[in-house]
């Protein structure tokens, strides 16, 4: 894939979102067959380049003929599919999955708040929610997420750890983690309603101190419908300051 720091979502009906925009293909899957066709013409049209990663992308095209005979193989195809590409940013939806998807983009979540990915088969924190159980336990961009609740994830699927790692609000899941240069511990995390703020003016660490015509603003994430309307807000409100920060550190895009 492009090597671009933003989130790619397909999700069912074949549309793709990509650095803010979103794209209508008009390629609506009348069966499970045209579904994991429609895809895989989508990602060759519009978004593999061949030069980055060397794969032969038309392999993929009829590698599951006569295979897929109901919408559960279409989904499991084409995230093998996709998982070929090894790009964590670039991910498939099903209905399901998006409607979660849109639950986030809301900024109502139940959980502890990471967002996580698979990379080089590894379940890694993409990055963590500000003010969020997750954050305040002291969890950070880049952790590989060893087991969940004393369980390996070697193998899993985004989707399904992300169905461990969230439940009712008040219970508690275990995530053994390792970082570099430090031995895997283990944190047991209350879930709690998260609430997803993109855009804060709190400073990362006391330590710093910003000077007071010097406006500071993190930008968590691109994939709130709020995100747009909170940043515009601060920057009316600090018109008179000399200059601004934007901080865009374990911004996992959208």
């Amino acid at each position: 894939m492009r090597n671009i720091m933003k989130k790619s979502i397909i999700f069912f009906g074949a549309f793709l979102f990509l650095s803010g925009w979103v794209i209508k293909d008009n390629v609506f899957a009348y069966s499970p067959v045209d579904l994991y066709d429609n895809v895989w013409r989508l990602i060759n049209t519009k978004f593999v380049d061949q030069s980055n990663n060397s794969q032969d992308w038309a392999k993929w095209r009829h590698k599951y003929d006569n295979k897929i005979q109901t919408n559960e193989d279409a989904y499991v195809a084409i995230n093998t599919m996709i998982a070929s590409l090894n790009d964590p940013y670039t991910k498939f939806l099903d209905p399901k999955e998006f409607a979660e998807e849109t639950n986030s983009i809301k900024g109502s979540l139940k959980g502890i708040g990471i967002q996580i990915g698979v990379k080089d088969g590894k379940l890694m924190v993409i990055a963590p929610i500000e003010d969020t159980p997750a954050e305040k336990a002291g969890l950070k961009a880049d952790d590989e997420i060893l087991e969940i609740d004393g369980v390996s994830t070697k193998g899993i699927t985004v989707d399904k750890a992300a169905d461990k790692i969230r439940g009712k609000e008040g219970t508690q899941v275990t995530l053994l983690i390792k970082r570099e240069g430090v031995a895997p511990k283990s944190y047991t995390i209350t879930r709690a309603e998260i609430e997803v703020k993109s855009i804060s003016q709190k400073l990362p660490t006391e330590n710093i101190k910003m000077p007071d015509d010097i406006c500071y603003i993190r930008l968590s994430s691109f994939i709130s419908r709020n995100a747009t309307t909170e940043f515009g807000t601060i920057l009316n409100n600090n018109r008179d300051k000399k200059g601004f920060i934007i901080d865009l550190r374990a911004n996992p895009g959208g």
